[in-house]
């Protein structure tokens, strides 16, 4: 079994929060951004991160993160979901 390539301080649990879930985008920015200065290689907090970009039409950087996230956890199935949507808004598929 392979393990996820994150240190213990990396290791927080990101989901989706009540501020995400309730469209406070800035709100849940702030707490992926915080995730991601405690550790900056967690695959679902630059994932997540690039859904807000995604949810406010910023394409291109939500391509950026949401690759980022899948070159660290390849396993991460709504990461593609989520890529794809970011690469047929931007007609790159």
């Amino acid at each position: 079994m392979r393990s996820r390539p994150q240190s213990g301080s990396a290791r927080c649990t990101v989901g989706k929060p009540a501020s995400h879930q309730q469209g406070d985008l800035d709100a849940a920015a702030a707490g992926y951004d915080k995730a991601l200065a405690i550790g900056p290689g967690h695959a679902r907090a630059l994932h997540m991160r690039g859904v807000v970009h995604l949810q406010r039409g910023e394409r291109e950087q939500a391509v950026e993160l949401i690759r980022r996230s899948l070159a660290i956890d390849a396993t991460d199935a709504s990461a593609y979901g989520n890529l794809a949507s970011a690469l047929l808004a931007i007609k790159r598929v």
